[in-house]
């Protein structure tokens, strides 16, 4: 490439020594050839740490190679993933030859570098959530904790790989290196589960992970967490077994497998026929009317910025319509 510096050190990091042995689940997905993986699961089931390591093994089978690692709030970053990034690249002998901590840019002996932070914008930025990623140009992409991150801004930054050139150390051309979007979390209700778990999206894997998958822990590890948690069966279900099924919020009503089931869930249509209506008024507020027939029910009316008596005129022609039993309102009066 014209204007390109082609010099390489082909020896020196070659030589260096690495002390990352991955585990089974680490190594599936290394080796996956999938754009989009996520990597989650239990507590203790090495996600940062397969999420640094899988960034320094993109670094070094290209030379001058560009990847980027981050969490949604920088100040978590530095607490967590950061801690990993040291431990597995900043503080390895050989390993790095730059590092700038004003512009958070690690350089590799090999020219490759990897750029790491926060991507939500500061609070002096108002209205662009994209700000901080609009000027990354990255082949790939390495997101910790994922479901922190809005999916709008997954979805912008997914488009900010295939971005960079890097050098084939093999063949001396210089090529777009085969792009990774890769995520790490725990089990979280939220779009992280809808994309990876619920569904089979083109060019996505979900590789679990657990506590059990980790061998470099202690025996005591997984015993001292299910003591602690002991009156918490929910938090063993998903910290510890890393179950993404049985997922309830601190709002929720019902689990969210139960939920799902019922979207799933084929239902003949039956009696009691009952309509139900949600009185809205002037403004943004909606009125909506839903009719149940036994377990099946659909939406009816759905109107916006109308009076109250004009929602009871058009209930009254539904009424006409379905024969409901019954027809209940939500507000007191109406």
């Amino acid at each position: 490439m014209k204007g390109e510096d082609h010099s390489v050190q082909r020896t020196t990091y070659l030589d260096i020594k690495l002390k990352y042995q991955p585990l089974a689940p680490q190594l599936r997905a290394h080796l996956s050839s999938e754009k989009h993986i996520l990597y989650g699961g239990a507590v203790g089931g090495g996600k940062s740490v397969y999420l640094v390591n899988d960034a320094l093994r993109q670094s070094l089978m290209w030379s001058k190679n560009r990847v980027g690692i981050f969490r949604w709030e920088f100040s978590t970053f530095k607490k967590t993933t950061y801690l990993s990034l040291k431990e597995w690249v900043l503080d390895v002998p050989g390993l790095v030859v730059y590092h700038n901590q004003q512009e958070h840019i690690i350089r590799l002996v090999n020219g490759s570098e990897i750029v790491y932070g926060g991507l939500k914008p500061s609070s002096s930025v108002s209205g662009d959530v994209m700000s901080v990623i609009k000027s990354l140009e990255l082949s790939s992409v390495y997101i910790d904790e994922v479901t922190d991150v809005p999916e709008e801004v997954f979805l912008f930054l997914s488009t900010r790989t295939e971005r960079h050139k890097a050098l084939n150390p093999h063949t001396g051309s210089w090529e777009y290196p085969p792009p990774r979007v890769a995520g790490t979390c725990n089990p979280e209700l939220g779009w992280v589960k809808l994309r990876w778990v619920d569904s089979q999206h083109p060019d996505h894997v979900f590789i679990p992970s657990n506590v059990k998958d980790n061998i470099h822990l202690p025996a005591s590890y997984e015993a001292g967490l299910r003591e602690i948690w002991a009156d918490n069966p929910e938090w063993v279900d998903r910290y510890l077994e890393g179950n993404w099924t049985n997922l309830t919020d601190f709002e929720a009503v019902l689990p969210a497998d139960k939920i799902m089931e019922a979207v799933r869930r084929e239902v003949p249509q039956g009696t009691p026929v009952i309509i139900g209506v949600d009185c809205g008024a002037f403004g943004n507020d909606k009125s909506v009317a839903v009719v149940r027939r036994g377990l099946w029910s659909e939406v009816i009316l759905e109107k916006q910025g109308q009076s109250t008596m004009e929602t009871a005129n058009q209930v009254a022609l539904l009424a006409d319509r379905y024969l409901p039993e019954r027809i209940r309102g939500d507000t007191i009066g109406v």
